[in-house]
């Protein structure tokens, strides 16, 4: 019986864990939109190399979207990290869930 419940709250861990990181990829790719979109609309987008004060700005507006795309990156890195590890996450749980169905009959 004790073997039992522990088996259990091992499955449990798993699918909170299995949750848990969907979740964190669904707001890491939240973030990665919110930052891609402001890069474009308020810096890419706005580039002026047709003057003298646009060129300087632009200039700036690189250095912004450089820290701008490692914060992406950093996040896309994050994100497939966690990716990485959900088919096993989720083939051991369906393994688990199996034996338990089968043991029960």
């Amino acid at each position: 019986m004790n073997k039992n419940k522990f088996d259990s709250q091992e499955l449990i861990k798993k699918s909170v864990s299995l949750a848990d990181s969907v979740t964190e990829i669904d707001s890491i790719l939240e973030k990665l939109y919110v930052i891609s979109s402001d890069v474009f609309e308020n810096y890419i987008e706005k580039i002026n190399l047709k003057t003298e004060r646009g060129r300087l700005n632009a200039e700036i507006d690189f250095n912004i979207i450089k820290v701008m795309m490692d914060v992406i990156h950093t996040h896309i890195v994050r994100a497939f990290d966690i990716s990485r590890k959900l088919p096993e996450l989720s083939d051991n749980i369906l393994e688990e869930l199996n034996e338990k169905l089968q043991f029960n009959n």
